[in-house]
């Protein structure tokens, strides 16, 4: 989902480029995945789109599951909307560009951006006058493209108050354009004709983030909830909830399956279905290989059978007939992943996960060797405790431990889920810091689409026990956290909670937690009129270095107050959408501290506070490894710096 995505912000005066700049080596990407984000089909081709940088647009035979063509999708990083239309050209939606992209006759075109300032094209759809009508985010906006005019045209925001039309689908009963919104799930249905709008979604629909995905087939509307995994079905005359289907964990849905009355999708169970004749949902005990992105009627031998192709690639025709299915692999290749998180862990390898569907890399400087692993999800922030390390992952705020003394092995347990903070609303857990002394793990998290107030929570690793505060900073994320010399839990917190509502505060707070006493002992705005805190790092002489915006602080504990405060890099963040993380920062065996800030890495010598830009590029993250070298990212790759004297 967006929100991952590094945010531009604005610098008023360029960099001065050190003359002594470290040795600077690209390792290269660190975690690929084929990552189907969306699909179509016809009779004869299956239509992917990979996420990756960039992404790709992948033709394969339906037939053999081999890859016949593929193409870049310049300036995204992957799609979540695609159809085949009515004359077999094919529309791609892309992301985080909000250009639409056409494929026909072995070529990919795009045919024009999203109006406004739409970055994500969501879903798409076709309506009677074959025009692709597609939903966008930021702003909720719906659009429509026509091919014969080759013109985008502005359809107006779907709802008020909302950032996204994550859905869209054509009734071809009525004609009526639906579309499904968040962050506060809501249901619209338009007249294309009249542009009217009106909300639709039942009671059953309150309070949850999302409509997810929508179908409109056999005189039926279903709306996926998010989250939850509930798709509510209407009758599309009566706008009545006919059923609620649960455990749904699909792309999508096919559409009625032809001389039938059932709409396939897959669940927790595999293949699943709704018959609207008997109004209920039916497993069909068939397994296709995962989560299903698409699921597209095609003719074999005379009769009607279900293609499908899940998100890692795996094809399935299901003969519904006989109820039973052939699987395939697609021939696919993997896609060099944005690194989202960084990590030098122990054994000193640099570990990394992949946004926006997770994935491990892990980098070896000793022999120069690189490892990938599966199984988790986009990690926001690592951190490690002895020979264990710890991810948390989007969504739901879950934090997997892994023991890298044994093998990546998630079928054995590891790494092993350890906690979740979905209970407490929690999503996204930017802040973390270990205390080995202690046995505990501590988390800072956003909260859920739509939610002020993040949670600043405790694991125990040995018992598992977990404690949760909620509002220790009211309204706000806990988006950075660190371990003081003292014994303390120094944190950093942003005005901005989760995607779709507006901040309540107005200044973001630095604050420490006492383990002995289970208080805060210190909540304090240390640069007023600062609306996010995005590191806090501990001084080799205990002081405590944080940044507010482009204001570096420094809080003496001895003395309990703030000693320094320096505007270093003039950055605004009131134009931002929101900010969850910017700087990062690490004391270097050299007596300077090293980080990033507004994607460039710097140096400072901590006495004069003098700060040097040192690389021309951009660059994010940051981790000192055991080697004495920073490591860095940027998009999919990692970069090493060495310093001097290593």
């Amino acid at each position: 989902m967006p929100g991952n995505e590094w945010i531009a912000l604005r610098e008023a005066r360029q960099p001065s480029l050190s003359g002594e700049m470290p040795m600077e080596e690209n390792l290269g990407p660190q975690v690929t995945q084929v990552n189907v984000m969306a699909a179509a089909a016809d009779q004869h081709c299956l239509y992917v789109a990979l996420g990756g940088v960039p992404g790709q647009f992948a033709v394969i035979d339906r037939k053999r599951g081999v890859l016949t063509e593929i193409h870049e999708m310049s300036g995204t990083h992957g799609s979540y909307g695609m159809l085949v239309s009515s004359d077999g050209s094919v529309f791609v939606g892309g992301q985080p560009n909000g250009e639409l992209f056409r494929y026909e006759d072995g070529t990919l075109e795009s045919v024009g951006r999203a109006p406004g300032d739409a970055t994500f094209i969501w879903g798409l759809a076709e309506d009677r006058q074959g025009r692709l009508c597609g939903g966008t985010y930021p702003g909720a906006g719906l659009f429509a493209w026509d091919p014969a005019s080759r013109r985008m045209t502005s359809l107006g925001q779907a709802a008020a108050g909302q950032d996204y039309v994550r859905s869209v689908a054509v009734s071809p009963a009525t004609g009526h354009l639906y579309a499904g919104t968040g962050t506060v799930a809501g249901l619209v249905r338009m007249d294309l004709r009249t542009g009217e709008k009106r909300h639709i979604l039942p009671e059953e629909g309150a309070g949850t983030s999302f409509v997810y995905t929508l179908m409109a087939t056999g005189g039926r509307i279903f709306a996926h909830l998010d989250p939850g995994g509930r798709v509510l079905v209407l009758d599309e005359e009566t706008l009545e909830t006919e059923h609620v289907i649960t455990g749904f964990l699909s792309g999508g849905f096919s559409k009625v399956m032809p001389g039938g009355s059932r709409v396939f999708y897959t669940g927790e169970s595999g293949l699943c279905c709704y018959d609207i004749k008997l109004g209920r949902a039916v497993e069909t005990g068939v397994e296709v290989g995962g989560k299903a992105q698409a699921l597209v009627w095609v003719e074999e031998h005379g009769s009607p059978k279900l293609q499908l192709i899940t998100q890692s690639g795996n094809m399935a025709l299901y003969d519904p007939h006989a109820n039973r299915a052939a699987l395939s692999q697609a021939e696919l290749p993997g896609q060099p992943a944005v690194i989202q998180s960084i990590h030098a862990g122990p054994g000193g390898r640099i570990y990394s996960s992949g946004y926006p569907c997770g994935g491990v890399g892990a980098y070896d400087p000793a022999d120069n060797s690189h490892e990938e692993y599966t199984g988790i999800g986009q990690a926001e922030n690592i951190t490690s405790m002895g020979a264990r390390m710890y991810f948390g992952v989007y969504p739901e705020a879950r934090i997997y431990e892994f023991d890298t003394a044994e093998p990546w092995d998630m079928a054995a347990g590891n790494p092993r889920l350890v906690a979740s903070l979905a209970e407490w609303g929690q999503d996204r857990p930017f802040g973390m810091a270990a205390d080995e002394a202690r046995g505990k793990l501590y988390a800072g998290t956003v909260p859920g689409y739509g939610k002020l107030g993040g949670a600043f929570s405790i694991l125990d690793v040995a018992s598992g026990r977990l404690t949760v505060h909620q509002g220790l900073i009211p309204d706000q994320s806990i988006i950075t956290l660190a371990i003081g010399r003292d014994g303390l839990v120094y944190g950093g917190s942003s005005v901005w909670g989760g995607l779709g509502v507006r901040p309540a505060a107005r200044e973001a707070h630095f604050f420490a937690w006492d383990p002995v006493s289970s208080s805060t002992a210190l909540d304090i705005v240390p640069v007023p009129g600062k609306r996010a805190i995005t590191a806090v790092a501990t001084a080799p002489n205990g002081s405590i270095w944080g940044w507010a915006e482009g204001v570096l602080f420094v809080y003496d504990p001895d003395c309990g107050r703030i000693v320094e405060r320096r505007e270093l890099v003039p950055l605004d963040y009131s134009s931002a959408s929101h900010v969850w993380r910017d700087a990062r920062m690490e004391f270097a065996a050299d007596g300077n501290l090293y980080g990033t800030i507004n994607a460039r890495l710097f140096r400072l010598e901590p006495g004069t506070f003098q700060l040097e830009w040192l690389s021309p590029a951009p660059r994010l993250l940051l981790a000192q490894g055991r080697d004495g070298a920073l490591y860095c990212t940027y998009e999919e790759n990692l970069y090493r710096h060495r310093l001097a004297g290593h």
